[in-house]
C-alpha cells in the first residue's frame, strides 16, 4: 500500500467562523475545536440553539470519498428509522459540499453536518448486557442496510483496512 502525501487543514478558529457563517448561514453563538485524526473539525451552536460539526476535510480526501460518505449517512437515516445520524447540511447556494481554498493556496472541501449528543462507548460503564445487545443490533442494522449501498468510492484503500494491514511493516522496527 502507498500511503499518499496528506495534508491536515490547519484553518484558525475566525476562518472556520467565517466558512460557517458565509457558506452555510449561521449566527455563531459558540465554536470549539474538535480532536481528528485527518480532517479539522469544529463543534458549532448557532443563535437558537442548533447543534452542527463544520467538517474541513484533509487534501487527501477527494470529493468523490466525501459525495460517498455523505450519501451513506443519506443511506442510514433513511433505513433505520429509530436511530438518529448525522444529517448532511447544505450550503446557502444548495451544495453539500463547497470548495475553499486557505491562505496558503491549498484547496479545502467543507461541510456541515447535524451535530449527534452523546457518550463514547469506551468512556461508558457499565457496558451491561442490554448495552451490548443494543450495540449489537445497531451494527446488525447498519451492515443490513450497507447491503444495498453502492458508491464509485466505497471500494477505496484506507490504511485502517485490517485486510492490507501489512504495510505496517515498513514503519515498525
Amino acid at each position: 500500500m502507498v500511503v499518499a502525501a496528506h495534508t491536515r487543514p490547519a484553518l484558525k478558529m475566525e476562518h472556520a467562523t467565517d466558512l460557517a457563517e458565509n457558506i452555510f448561514g449561521l449566527r455563531i453563538a459558540e465554536i470549539r475545536s474538535l480532536p481528528s485524526e485527518r480532517d479539522q473539525n469544529f463543534y458549532i451552536k448557532d443563535n437558537v440553539g442548533n447543534e452542527f460539526v463544520l467538517k474541513i476535510a484533509g487534501s487527501g480526501d477527494g470529493i468523490d470519498a466525501l459525495d460517498m460518505q455523505n450519501k451513506a449517512m443519506i443511506h442510514l437515516a433513511d433505513r433505520i428509522g429509530d436511530f438518529d445520524f448525522p444529517r448532511v447540511c447544505e450550503t446557502k447556494s444548495g451544495e453539500q459540499i463547497a470548495t475553499v481554498t486557505a491562505a496558503n493556496g491549498h484547496r479545502f472541501f467543507v461541510r456541515l453536518l447535524t451535530y449527534l449528543q452523546g457518550n463514547l462507548f469506551a468512556k461508558t460503564r457499565p457496558h451491561s448486557p442490554a448495552l451490548l445487545r443494543s450495540l449489537g443490533r445497531l451494527l446488525g442494522q447498519i451492515d443490513a442496510a450497507f447491503a444495498s449501498f453502492s458508491h464509485i468510492s466505497a471500494s477505496r484503500e484506507l490504511k485502517w483496512d485490517l485486510k492490507i494491514a501489512g504495510w505496517i511493516r515498513d514503519y515498525t522496527n
